[in-house]
This record gives structure tokens, sequence and C-alpha cells, in this order.
């Protein structure tokens, strides 16, 4: 199991070396924007890459479950081309469980392990 902000760290260097125009949620690098829910509450994407319109959530295994107004939101608006909601548990059961829950919710986002990103 990795940490949340060693996943995030690696999806920003990433995207860094591609040549893409990306931010974090880390200290010391410039915060993503904002987006808001129906009720006007922000929420912060882990990483958003503007170049390619992708937001990045990283969670814990078991935080999906709070996180599904976060998600909506942010995978709702039209500047996210794409939500990519980012596991840093490395049990594929895992995957299959929240992308039941993320298809219930009707949360347009995709779910991946920290272990299936391509450059981990």
């Amino acid at each position: 199991m990795a940490l949340h902000d060693t996943v995030v760290r690696r999806i920003k260097n990433w995207h860094e070396l591609q040549g893409d125009d990306v931010t974090a949620e880390l200290r010391g690098y410039q915060r993503p924007p904002k987006f808001f829910g129906p009720l006007g509450r922000a929420y912060i994407p882990d990483v958003f890459v503007f170049n390619k319109a992708l937001a990045y959530e990283v969670k814990e295994y078991w935080a999906y479950r709070n996180a599904g107004p976060k998600l909506k939101a942010i995978g709702s608006d039209p500047q996210v081309r794409k939500l990519i909601l980012v596991l840093c548990s490395g049990t594929p059961a895992g995957v299959e469980r929240v992308e039941s829950f993320v298809q219930r919710e009707g949360i347009p986002c995709d779910v991946l392990s920290y272990r299936d990103l391509p450059y981990w």
C-alpha cells in the first residue's frame, strides 16, 4: 500500500516529464482549481492536468465512500474531460468494488489501483 502523497507526487512528476501543465495538492506546488458542487461547496482534486483537462483524485481504499459528492462535482464539471480515482490499495478486488460503487452512484470517473498506473 502506497502513501497518498507519494502517489500524488508520482502522478504529478510523470505528467511534468511528459511536458504537461500540471498542478498538485502538495506543499510547495500551485494548487489545482476549485470545482463547485450543487450546493456551492468547493472541491479541489489532488492533481489537475490543464492541457488534457484531466483530474486525479487519490484515496485510500475505504475513503472512497465519503468522496461521492467531491467526485460528482469534479467529474461533472465541463472543464474536466476525464476524472480518475486512484486507490492507494494494491488489491484488484478493491478496484472492482469501488467501480461498482461509482456506477451505482452515477459518478463519471475511472477507477484504478496505483499499481495499474502506466508509470508506477
